[in-house]
């Protein structure tokens, strides 16, 4: 796409320094402006041309106010709260980071497998009332099942590790295709079969139409009494009240919870107390290398639109919502 002036980058996110560095030495057909939030960013959108945003602070106000607005690239995989009606209608390309998290997420996923079945919190427990629990039985992994809600990148990638402890490996995905290092894949319309075989009920699954309160009551009382759910997808797939529920009739072990229906989490959340829940502040997918991976996929894309052509990664589709 050749063009005389240069391209207007705005971006609402807060860039490390580095990064910034590299993005204007590989791209000098660029102006880059690094803003640290959309409240700033808005002296600039009337020029914009390419929006770099986390996805949670662009409003459909904010587009009306960036006529020259072409493409919004989204530092995270997360799009549920882009204001899709306002991005269509003025045909704005917009794309996003899934893939990314593949590796973190995974990681997290298996401390989280380990760490209840190495019963980690009974011997902090031990060690603060000064016993010695020698006696204490920890489990395997081998021959357990995890059964993972979603089979994109992390799912994939949380499988392989799993794997590499012996474990059985049970998916869910919208049709039930196959996919690498799974044993089986059952589609949604089957979840259930699914579910009961979960020794560890693993949900990444995106925030859409048909995921929203996926989770309740009828799912949770499938799991088995030792079971262990951990969510690292998006917390409006489960609906928390009959999770709390769930979990103080004992209906299964233990849930490790990254994100939730309302973030941050409120003070007054019943879940903070309950000795049956490990907490985290949406972290699964953050590390050092989050930003380098994400705005790899930004280059990429950019060299994609600046020279007009269509082949871009990761490209939401506006009418299905992600």
């Amino acid at each position: 796409m050749k063009r005389e002036k240069k391209w207007q980058v705005a971006t609402s996110a807060k860039i490390r320094r580095d990064l910034r560095e590299d993005l204007t030495s590989n791209f000098p057909e660029a102006d880059f402006h690094f803003f640290t939030s959309m409240e700033e960013a808005e002296s600039k959108l009337s020029e914009t041309d390419i929006l770099l945003t986390y996805g949670e602070d662009v409003e459909a106000k904010h587009i009306q106010q960036a006529p020259s607005l072409k493409w919004i690239n989204v530092l995270s995989a997360g799009v549920e709260e882009m204001p899709f009606d306002a991005i269509e209608s003025a045909g704005i390309l917009m794309t996003n980071s899934r893939g990314i998290h593949a590796t973190p997420m995974a990681e997290y996923v298996l401390w989280a497998i380990l760490d209840q079945a190495k019963c980690r919190e009974r011997f902090e427990a031990a060690k603060s009332d000064l016993k010695w629990e020698g006696d204490l039985l920890t489990k395997e992994l081998v021959s357990q099942t995890v059964v993972i809600l979603g089979t994109g990148a992390i799912g994939t990638e949380t499988a392989r590790l799993a794997k590499a402890f012996r474990m059985k490996t049970v998916g869910v995905n919208t049709n039930g295709r196959s996919v690498e290092h799974f044993d089986a894949v059952f589609s949604i319309e089957k979840m259930a079969e699914a579910i009961k075989e979960a020794d560890y009920l693993v949900n990444i699954l995106p925030y859409t139409a048909k995921t929203d309160r996926l989770l309740g009551e009828a799912e949770f009382a499938l799991l088995k009494k030792e079971a262990v759910f951990i969510n690292v997808g998006r917390g409006r797939t489960v609906i928390e009240e009959e999770l709390m529920v769930a979990l103080e009739k004992e209906a299964f072990a233990h849930a490790v919870l990254d994100v939730f229906e309302t973030e941050p989490l409120p003070e007054g959340s019943p879940l903070w107390k309950m000795p049956s829940v490990t907490l985290s502040p949406h972290v699964s997918g953050a590390t050092s290398n989050y930003q380098p991976r994400a705005l790899e996929v930004f280059k990429t894309n950019f060299r994609v639109f600046s020279e007009g052509r269509t082949d871009y990664v990761n490209r939401v589709m506006l009418t299905k919502g992600y």
